[in-house]
């Protein structure tokens, strides 16, 4: 059950970073330029299939570029 509840967390997280991203009109490659992130990474992400410890840090840099506080890319939709 939390892991069901990891992987729901996981995507939500990623619906909020590619809905900020194409609000603003970015791609994933051009987030992945300013971000230093690969956009195979990135696209983990934001299919919710990213799993590892660095996430944190990539979440931090992402909400920079994207000018948006960590805590709209958390919330749960």
């Amino acid at each position: 059950m939390e892991d069901e509840k990891f992987k729901l967390f996981l995507k939500s997280i990623g619906k909020n970073i590619r809905v900020l991203r194409e609000k603003q009109g970015f791609t994933i490659l051009e987030i992945s330029q300013k971000t230093g992130i690969s956009e195979k990474y990135l696209c983990k992400i934001e299919e919710g299939k990213a799993y590892n410890l660095k996430l944190c840090t990539h979440l931090s840099r992402i909400s920079f570029i994207l000018k948006t506080d960590i805590s709209e890319i958390l919330r749960l939709n």
